[in-house]
């Protein structure tokens, strides 16, 4: 219970202070009065062109298609860097991974693979948004626990109808889309 109640207060203490993101993207995130009305996150993302509506639909989430969105979301800043073993410079894809990998949000695995094909489930989506909000400067720790507790309260993950969370699942383009649009409400409103 008192580890409950001091991460209740850190969260508290941790929304209280945080201010305008660093580096600000080059893009314009900040959801127009309509989306924000409209509160359909598909909506949002396509219309923010973090990603299409093809690629939206489908069952699962890629690593390709959550850095993609990200990189889009942070105003696609120029990559310099190496290639991955299964990803070449200037291939369809290397500077969203690139940037994704270089700012926190993915881990390049052993074999020096990005594996842009390789689905996320609802955990993984949520880890990525945490490391990417600590890359931001608006998280302070990265540990399972606080990210769910950061995804739900930010609005990056919201829970069923029964009040559960089901985070064993594959995330999909609806869960994508929630999640960078609960990050942006919760982080670029604030302004």
């Amino acid at each position: 219970m008192i580890k409950k109640l001091e991460g209740l207060l850190l969260a508290l203490i941790l929304v209280v202070s945080l201010a305008v993101p660093v580096g600000a993207a080059a893009t314009d995130t900040t959801p127009s009065a309509t989306a924000a009305q409209s509160a359909d996150p598909m909506r949002w993302a396509i219309d923010k062109k973090l990603f299409t509506e093809a690629a939206a639909t489908g069952d699962t989430v890629t690593h390709a298609l959550v850095a993609d969105a990200l990189y889009r979301m942070s105003g696609s800043p120029a990559v310099t860097g190496c290639s991955f073993s299964d990803l070449r410079i200037g291939e369809a894809g290397w500077s969203a991974a690139r940037w994704a990998v270089d700012n926190g949000a993915f881990f390049m695995y052993d074999n020096g693979a990005f594996a842009p094909g390789n689905t996320l489930t609802l955990t993984g989506l949520i880890k990525v948004m945490h490391r990417y909000a600590l890359a931001c400067g608006y998280a302070k720790a990265d540990v399972y626990r606080a990210s769910v507790s950061w995804a739900l309260e930010t609005g990056v993950l919201t829970t069923d109808e029964d009040g559960g969370i089901r985070t064993d699942i594959p995330a999909t383009g609806r869960d994508l889309a929630q999640a960078l649009y609960g990050f942006n409400n919760y982080y670029h409103q604030r302004g």
